[in-house]
């Protein structure tokens, strides 16, 4: 349930802000040193390729193969709507996916290759970067507070943002 608090503009489905000690008009100084201050976040881009069977000598290794060109379709799963996560799975949020997500059949946004013929909303996309790639890029604001970078951590972890 929402508490009607907003935190930077966003409503938080955790809970009233201040009961968790946060502050919405908290923000940390950063520095580096005494005399440098962190004015950035942290911007994580994964690269991925297609997989397939290399057949190689080293197929022993059980670990999938890296074959062929940079992928561009979507992966991972949103942990907020997924009861396989632990952290950022809010239960009341089930059903809810169409909110967020474009769940229409046919959409690159949700995925059907799951048992029994249930899907999940994949959240990861890729964009073009500077140096002319794709890659699926996760921003860490350098401004969030300690609660909400670790739910960012969580969400690129639950989330399969990372492969093993």
């Amino acid at each position: 349930a929402d508490s009607g608090m907003a935190y930077m503009g966003y409503r938080s489905v955790l809970g009233d802000l201040e009961f968790q000690g946060i502050r919405s008009d908290f923000h940390a100084r950063q520095f580096v040193s005494r005399l440098n201050r962190v004015i950035g976040g942290m911007l994580i881009t994964v690269y991925r390729r297609s997989e397939g069977d290399c057949g190689s000598k080293f197929s022993q290794l059980m670990a999938p193969c890296q074959k062929g060109g940079p992928t561009t379709e979507r992966y991972g799963l949103d942990p907020v709507f997924s009861s396989r996560t632990k952290g950022l799975y809010r239960p009341t949020m089930e059903g809810e996916e169409g909110t967020y997500f474009n769940t229409t059949r046919g959409s690159d946004e949700v995925t059907t290759t799951l048992r029994g013929g249930q899907s999940r909303v994949r959240p990861f996309y890729t964009m073009k970067n500077i140096s002319g790639g794709h890659g699926y890029p996760f921003f860490i604001d350098a401004g969030l507070i300690g609660s909400r970078a670790w739910e960012m951590y969580l969400y690129m972890l639950e989330g399969q943002y990372l492969d093993e």
